[in-house]
């Protein structure tokens, strides 16, 4: 696939838009280790850069991250500015898409199918290695949306969202299509719909309505308190939502900066190979709020 940078203003409002059990893998290997030295934001001293794409690509210079590498959406939506490069890549998204994973249920709650407190049957087949408490706690009968959900978002636990998605599959419909089709784009690829696979503008779309819709609130209270001080919550941890993603090659992170309960921004970042990723995330986060002033 042709990879891309533009930048490009946006008038107007914006718009809301494994291998595991399912086929694709969520993430076996969703960690929070450290990836290599961390450049403190005190030691990085940047001119404050006239557009969006130059602090962008300061922080890459700075960190050796080549276009190739990555992959990022940036929406400001109260400036409705915006900065995209490589935006259309597809790559396994790894944990990223358990955000819509979650949304799918809080729309089956808001529609009365089910409540928080509804229990879904486990599985032994759902089990994934993996941090989190459903994975790594004895097995239950059967666990309520609620903890299931917490789970998958706060500590990335491959069985609950596995538990999540076979309840799905047998009971309501075909589930990675409803996960891509979350973002609300016109998504014409076949082989994103077949499988854990995503780009930073579908993961940021998502993002979008998640804090665009009422139903999602509980989505986005979880994701406020989880993560804290990694990647893109490195140095901004008490104001973003965010969900990381990590698959071997792959780290990733998406997630809406606040101010207050106003949502500012949304940013998703995927990479590939790129060393000190999880600083690397970091910093240009950090850098992207500082530029706003």
């Amino acid at each position: 696939m042709q990879k891309k940078t533009k930048i490009f203003i946006i008038l107007g409002m914006l718009v809301t838009a494994g291998a595991v059990l399912l086929g694709t893998h969520f993430s076996k290997s969703d960690s929070v280790a450290d990836s290599g030295e961390i450049v403190s934001p005190e030691s990085s001293e940047v001119e404050k850069a006239g557009a969006v794409e130059e602090v962008v690509m300061a922080v890459m210079n700075e960190y050796g991250v080549s276009p190739e590498q990555v992959a990022i959406s940036y929406y400001h939506f109260q400036q409705d500015d915006a900065y995209v490069l490589n935006e259309d890549w597809m790559m396994n998204a790894a944990s990223t898409t358990k955000v819509a994973t979650a949304m799918l249920f809080s729309d089956l709650i808001w529609q009365g199918d089910l409540a928080w407190d509804s229990e879904l049957p486990y599985n032994e087949s759902y089990y994934e290695a993996g941090e989190g408490a459903v994975t790594n706690s004895e097995k239950k009968a059967a666990y309520t949306v609620e903890e299931l959900v917490y789970e998958m978002l706060t500590h990335s636990d491959n069985t609950a969202t596995n538990t999540l998605a076979f309840y799905y599959i047998d009971n309501v419909g075909d589930y990675w299509y409803d996960v891509t089709q979350m973002s609300g784009l016109d998504i014409t690829n076949p082989e994103i719909m077949e499988g854990n696979f995503a780009t930073t503008d579908i993961m940021a779309h998502t993002l979008m309505r998640a804090v665009e819709n009422e139903q999602y609130a509980t989505v986005v209270a979880i994701m406020r308190n989880a993560q804290a001080d990694f990647r893109l919550k490195m140095f901004v941890s008490n104001d973003m939502a965010a969900k990381y993603g990590s698959f071997g090659a792959y780290q990733h992170d998406i997630g809406v900066y606040f101010e207050g309960d106003t949502p500012l921004y949304v940013v998703a970042v995927f990479t590939e190979n790129v060393p000190n990723v999880d600083a690397f995330i970091g910093q240009l986060n950090l850098r992207l709020l500082e530029w706003q002033g």
